[in-house]
């Protein structure tokens, strides 16, 4: 089924069977209906692609015979190892097409979320992953204890969009922060199998201690941009953090936020950092406000607002809905920040014609504001 033009599916890998020496396979359990989808997964022995054969069942039919098509590409392999050390890493290493590839073949494979990570990496480094001849991509992702940047070699990957940190590989809309190492390679056609080694560096580590406005140590702390590309708040085991994969030359905005969002603090740090760092967090801005629909002139109701960018660097907020009145409030403002904001509903993806600014470069921090009625054209 199609809404918005959006296939919707419904996962049903317990439907599922093995082939047998002939390739025959048998299915039950399918219910009739349009556009459903069949995926072959080969085993790892041959470099075998996913294949996916979608097909339509009328409610009067009892059986369809439906033969699927096995692309074999080529072995992409090498050793995978940290820079300094020379060590192995623990991990898996991916492979994606660039839709500019003239070899991709008819209905590749590599559609579904659940088939990264396919192929780990073994005890000694070694990775075997299969791919095609041509443009593509190799992505390595470290589940070790070691701390590796996120995204690097992106930018030498032709037709990267640096905005919105993603690559024109097939399928795309992959974020690339899921990968620590993009490897741009470009196997010739006819060649069995294309080697390189991929190594992985951490870069320098800076550790520092977070307190509160009094000067002591907070429990609870949560942290953003430790890691480079990081999207996601990680939690402190105490007082103390560690910047990992820092770089002088290279500006990093971290910010931290606890006792639910009731205090937060940004740090920018560039150049040599200090010897004894310590980040000390303030109570927070909260603002309040009701959405306006632009085109309509109505209240927002059940709008999801999320925040763009700020004067500071990217800044995830918690998820905030407006009520059935376009009424919102949102958490854990920094005061001295401007934050771009932008909302959309689940009908409508978003479009900035509901984006608003809040600019807190006056406020105190603590303290609550209220906006009022926010739009576009008339925001506070």
């Amino acid at each position: 089924e199609r809404t918005n033009g959006v296939q919707l599916r419904l996962h049903t890998s317990h439907i599922r069977a093995v082939t047998d020496e002939h390739g025959r396979y048998r299915l039950t359990g399918i219910p009739p209906g349009a556009r459903h989808v069949l995926n072959v997964i080969a085993p790892k022995s041959e470099p075998w692609l996913i294949a996916e054969q979608e097909f339509s069942l009328d409610p009067k039919q009892t059986e369809s015979i439906v033969d699927v098509r096995v692309f074999r590409g080529i072995w992409l392999q090498g050793l995978v190892t940290d820079s300094s050390s020379g060590k192995p890493l623990i991990g898996h290493v991916d492979y994606l097409a660039l839709r500019t590839n003239p070899n991709i073949p008819q209905k590749f494979g590599l559609n579904d979320w659940w088939q990264i990570h396919r192929f780990p990496i073994d005890e000694s480094g070694h990775y075997k992953v299969p791919g095609l001849p041509g443009p593509g991509v190799l992505l390595v992702r470290s589940f070790g204890k070691t701390v590796y940047p996120r995204s690097v070699g992106a930018e030498k990957v032709e037709g990267y969009n640096a905005e919105n940190n993603y690559l024109p590989t097939t399928p795309t809309g992959l974020p690339l922060s899921n990968w620590n190492l993009i490897q741009p390679i470009d196997p010739p056609v006819g060649a069995p199998s294309h080697a390189i080694n991929l190594a992985l560096s951490t870069g320098a580590k800076v550790a520092g201690r977070v307190v509160g406005p009094d000067g002591a140590a907070v429990s609870g702390v949560e942290v953003l941009g430790t890691v480079e590309r990081e999207p996601f708040f990680e939690s402190l085991k105490d007082d103390a953090f560690a910047i990992h994969n820092y770089q002088p030359t290279v500006a990093r905005n971290i910010f931290f936020r606890a006792a639910g969002n009731s205090l937060v603090a940004q740090l920018r740090l560039a150049g040599t950092p200090p010897s004894n760092l310590i980040v000390t967090l303030q109570p927070a801005v909260t603002v309040k406000g009701r959405l306006i629909e632009t085109e309509t002139g109505d209240e927002a109701a059940g709008y999801d607002l999320h925040c763009e960018s700020s004067r500071h660097g990217s800044f995830r907020i918690d998820d905030v809905m407006t009520d059935e009145n376009g009424r919102f409030e949102v958490k854990g403002l920094l005061a001295g920040n401007v934050y771009q904001m932008d909302a959309a509903n689940q009908h409508r993806f978003s479009s900035k014609k509901n984006g608003f600014t809040i600019d807190l470069t006056n406020a105190k921090p603590g303290e609550t504001i209220e906006l009022g009625n926010v739009t576009e054209k008339k925001s506070k």
